[in-house]
């Protein structure tokens, strides 16, 4: 049974994919980082360990959006602030 104070994990991953398709229109560092927070979410989440696979690939995933985190330019404009639910 999930954490009460943890969001469902599928909550989790609609967001994910919110932030990457937001990303692929207007690639910004500061998306990139909160896909990383959002990885990190799924990484922690207490039932991650009954998906392995997508476990395996968010692991995977996470080194590759920090350096896009720490190395694509600025936005140009002011970061999503917006709630995604």
């Amino acid at each position: 049974m999930p954490k009460r104070d943890a969001p469902a994990l599928e909550h989790l991953q609609a967001d994910l994919i919110f932030l990457m398709n937001h990303y692929t229109g207007r690639p910004c560092r500061n998306t990139a980082g909160a896909i990383t927070q959002v990885l990190q979410g799924i990484l922690d989440h207490p039932l991650i360990e009954l998906f392995p696979e997508l476990r395996c690939q968010c692991a995977r995933g996470l080194n590759q959006w920090r350096l896009r985190a720490g190395v694509e330019a600025a936005c140009r404009n002011a970061p999503l602030t917006a709630s995604l639910h």
